[in-house]
């Protein structure tokens, strides 16, 4: 088909669209002009046409109307040759920034109508995405960055969005310049502040695709070598510096420096510079300013120094205070929230939150006060109403608005929980009086449950009616650490303990046979399964656990249960051999219930639950059971009262706020009471039995043996029970038949946030074993264990194995000499108290990864009976550790502590331990 270029378009209007969409003409671009320069008519008389069919062709991925549609041309509009509608879109067609080649043609006319041509080549596809210049993991982790934070402009105009860099992409020099500018601002923050990024752009011989070469320098981390400040009489340089909670100089004697680096970031300097005058204002100063500020940097030493000049001003009071506006609450009620009195020292940070605190929705302030009203749309306002020499007179301006009440409620996000699962934890319900407090503590039960990433869990507040006074409330969650495959080891007492477990923390029992549901399991109902081997060279446990959150499906009435069975031979301590001759198997069942309480409020949890072990002994010659054959059976029932408000982003893996507290007992039919036996003349009533009863010879030396007399180990007669023969196993038997005690065990966690997100943990726990009749005695099941990692978690006797670190497992353990292994050996304690300091920092939170650091002090100690406690003589040990969570790996974590006490029956002291977890999820 015949065609040419429009008439005096080309070089005039392709020069000044190219011109406007400011990028200069490419080779193939004019190399295009050249070739169709025999075309080109240079007469410059113009001529009204009407549009008919435009067609497009060349090389490009969009459809057709697309096109026409950013072009801006029309079928049958009035168009001038020459004129501006086609240059306007040509120019439109440039700035979607698509192609390096674009060309109109006339195809052919007929008489008004004119019919035209596009003609595109799009920017080359891109291929793949190279990164030079960084390590491997470094280089990956761009990678994943750069599919979520490079923003796209749509040829449709539209508001910029984020989007993935994704195989087949346009490459312009939008998304050149955009990803050079993220990646150089992304090191920046991080304190390369001379960070270098080059992108380039390698073409593919088919000339259609290409691949991205992104080369880093981050360059050296720009360092704060000084802060100065001038014009400060009223607070200290040092507490200036303190006042800037992310800009501090190098100092590497300060431990609380470990968590605040030196590097310069501007942003957080900006907000410093911020902090500094609410420095001011906390001391009374509302008039303080900052009159120049400067950061100079010193290419050589890769520092910069910091000079602040400053203005005080002088030193203010509170006046009088006025509410205004306020029906709901009285000006007294009001006051005592705001808990600021006429005559006291301005200090307008504490003022502003006391009123509204934007940074902590929990806090107690006036807004809040309204807000858990049901006064959604209320406003509080401080203004400052009258300034009288250096007393300053306040308004508090309240526009309370109607009452909210919750319309509905949804959820989004929940890909596999279902709805409901979600809903009967939130105490938002549809037909309640709005509260702020309602929703933070949905956010906290949500972030509780173990299968949603606490930092993601975001509440929108939608569908307001002002007039009806109804809201919708929709929370968004992204699902997380729904099933894992848990893999532990730990070495303590000369061998490996390792345990494999699989839990599933959101499974479906309703749905286990539908085969349709396993995906890879059933799960959506928020029920937890765990099955759990752990073995050693001298034990194997196996066990089965569950729990329903909601029994009944209508209140929050926790069912759980669980079976497991143990299997340990003989092991001895100092060799580490192993005799399999000697067994020892266990055998144990448990279920409960567990319910959320009302009053005093609903953190209280009260649990039941009854339990059953069977112990069977086949010549396990230990002393630790008192006897060696024979059986025994434990029936207990348990009764806990807790309480859990813990709270932060993430209170399920670092909690920054609240506390745990629970008390329990644990108990046993007293069976000595109803049984009749006397245990203080059992071994006489045993003895008994083997008293003569007729005249017999004694086969060893032919004498005749008197009736009554008891019989020694020898067959000789004497006239003392106590030296008699008697069984001890059978004796036991009798003693241990049924296990009889009591066991009360306190717990207790605070965590308190130091600042920012550093936290402190403190710790306390006390255990007592006790026994209904002395003349019975303490039994030798459920005792405590003290020392090391805790990770000796076998059942075996009952027994608590409590961590206290910088010694080994168990060594911190009451002993008692056995004549017949020739060496103490452990008892368990009877009473055994433990108490912890704790500092955390947080590394990351992210959803993908949680880690922390954190430093210790751990003292405690157990104790054989009362009549030994002492809880100011404890071991202790301190150290350091850090831990990682992440959905893929599950928990790592190592421990580096140093006992500094000497170990009970011993000369040495803990020393120095290592301490870890693996784990591994999916």
């Amino acid at each position: 088909m015949h065609r040419k270029k429009i008439k005096y378009l080309f070089p005039l209007l392709f020069s000044f669209a190219v011109a406007s969409a400011q990028t200069e003409p490419t080779a193939t671009q004019e190399q295009n002009t050249s070739n169709n320069s025999e075309h080109t008519d240079t007469t410059f008389t113009q001529k009204q046409y009407r549009l008919g069919t435009v067609k497009v062709t060349g090389d490009y991925h969009f459809n057709e109307m697309t096109i026409f549609t950013y072009a801006g041309l029309e079928r049958g509009q009035i168009i001038n040759i020459p004129g501006e509608e086609i240059s306007d879109a040509i120019k439109k067609l440039w700035k979607t920034g698509f192609f390096n080649d674009i060309a109109v043609y006339e195809s052919s006319t007929e008489g008004d109508v004119i019919n035209l041509e596009i003609y595109l080549n799009e920017m080359p596809r891109l291929k793949n995405v190279e990164v030079i210049g960084l390590k491997k993991a470094k280089r990956e982790e761009i990678l994943q960055d750069l599919q979520l934070a490079v923003p796209d402009n749509s040829i449709s105009g539209k508001k910029k969005s984020s989007i993935k860099i994704v195989e087949n992409k346009i490459i312009n020099e939008n998304l050149i310049s955009t990803t050079k500018n993220y990646l150089t601002n992304k090191y920046q923050k991080e304190g390369y502040f001379n960070t270098k990024v080059s992108v380039e752009t390698k073409l593919h011989s088919d000339q259609k695709t290409a691949d991205l070469i992104i080369d880093i320098d981050k360059g050296k981390k720009v360092r704060i070598s000084d802060i100065d400040f001038s014009g400060n009489t009223q607070l200290t340089n040092a507490k200036l510096r303190k006042a800037m909670k992310k800009t501090k100089t190098r100092s590497p004697l300060n431990p609380v420096r470990i968590f605040k680096p030196s590097k310069f970031i501007e942003n957080e300097y900006k907000n410093d510079l911020a902090n500094i005058i609410d420095a001011y204002k906390e001391k009374g100063y509302r008039d303080a300013r900052i009159i120049s500020e400067s950061v100079v940097y010193d290419s050589k030493s890769n520092n910069v120094a910091i000079d602040i000049a400053l203005e005080e001003g002088r030193k203010y009071y509170i006046g009088d205070i006025r509410f205004i506006g306020n029906s709901e609450f009285t000006d007294s009620a009001l006051r005592r929230t705001l808990s600021i009195s006429k005559g006291e020292v301005y200090n307008g940070v504490m003022l502003e939150k006391r009123v509204k605190d934007i940074t902590n929705p929990d806090a107690i302030n006036i807004e809040n006060q309204y807000q858990n009203s049901g006064f959604l749309w209320s406003q509080v306002n401080l203004v400052e109403r009258a300034t009288r020499q250096d007393t300053i007179d306040f308004d508090i301006r309240i526009l309370e608005g109607p009452v909210a009440r919750i319309n509905n409620v949804t959820v989004s996000g929940n890909d596999n929980t279902h709805d409901y699962i979600i809903l009967r934890e939130l105490t938002t319900v549809p037909g309640k009086k709005w509260a702020k407090a309602d929703l933070m503590e949905s956010l906290r039960r949500l972030g509780s449950m173990g299968i949603f990433d606490g930092s993601s869990l975001s509440p929108e507040i939608k569908n307001q009616d002002y007039l009806e006074g109804t809201v919708d409330v929709e929370y968004h969650v992204v699902e997380q650490g729904q099933s894992q495959v848990e893999v532990q080891g730990g070495y303590g007492g000369r061998t490996f303990i390792g345990t494999l477990a699989l839990s599933f923390n959101n499974f479906s029992a309703r749905n286990i046979l539908n085969k349709d549901a396993y995906k890879p399991f059933p799960m959506g109902d928020a029920q937890k399964m765990s099955l759990r081997l752990q073995a050693a060279s001298y034990f194997q446990n196996y066990s089965l656990s569950f729990s329903e959150p909601w029994f009944g499906g209508r209140r929050p009435t926790s069912l759980f249960g669980s079976v497991s069975h143990t299997r340990q031979s003989y092991y001895d301590w100092t060799s580490g051999d192993v005799d399999r001759n000697q067994e020892l198997n266990i055998s144990s069942a448990t279920l409960g219930v567990a319910k959320r309480l009302m009053v005093p409020d609903d953190y209280f949890v009260l649990s039941h639950s009854l339990s059953f072990q069977y112990y069977e002994l086949r010549n396990y010659y230990t002393n630790l059971f008192a006897f060696n054959n024979g059986s025994s059976k434990n029936l207990a029932y348990t009764i806990e009262l807790s309480r859990d408000n813990r709270g932060g982003i993430m209170p399920a893996i670092y909690p920054q706020t609240g506390a745990h507290f629970s008390v329990s007992g644990k108990f046993t039919f007293p069976y000595s009471l109803v049984n009749n036996v006397d245990y203080k003349a059992l071994e006489e009533m045993e003895a008994y039995k083997l008293k003569t009863t007729k005249l017999t010879t004694n086969p060893q030396t032919g004498a005749d043996i008197p009736i009554g007399s008891y019989i020694d180990e020898n067959g000789l007669p004497v006239s003392d029970y106590r030296k008699a023969t008697v069984d001890e196993d059978k004796l036991n038997q009798k003693k241990f038949n049924w296990l009889e005690y009591y066991k009360i065990n306190f717990k207790a966690d605070w965590y308190t946030t130091i600042f920012d997100k550093l936290v402190l943990r403190t710790q306390g726990q006390f255990g007592f074993l006790g026994a209904y009749n002395q003349d019975r005695g303490i039994i030798p099941f459920e005792r405590f264990y003290l020392g090391g990692s805790g990770m000796m978690n076998y059942t075996l006797d009952g027994r608590e194995n409590i961590a206290l670190r910088g010694y080994n497992d168990n060594a911190l353990t009451p002993t008692e000499y056995d004549p017949e292994i020739g060496r103490e050996r452990d008892i368990g304690g009877t009473v055994y108290n433990k108490f912890s300091l704790e500092l955390r920092y947080p590394i990351s939170l992210k959803g993908q990864m949680s880690a922390y650091v954190l430093t210790f002090v751990d003292a405690g100690a157990a104790y054989e009976g009362f009549r030994n406690y002492n809880p100011f003589k404890l071991q202790r040990s301190a150290g350091a550790g850090v831990r990682v969570h992440m959905p893929m790996f599950g928990l790592l974590g190592i421990d580096f502590g140093y006992g500094f006490d000497k170990i009970p029956g011993r000369t040495e002291k803990g020393g120095w331990q290592t301490h870890f977890i693996l784990g591994q999820q999916f």
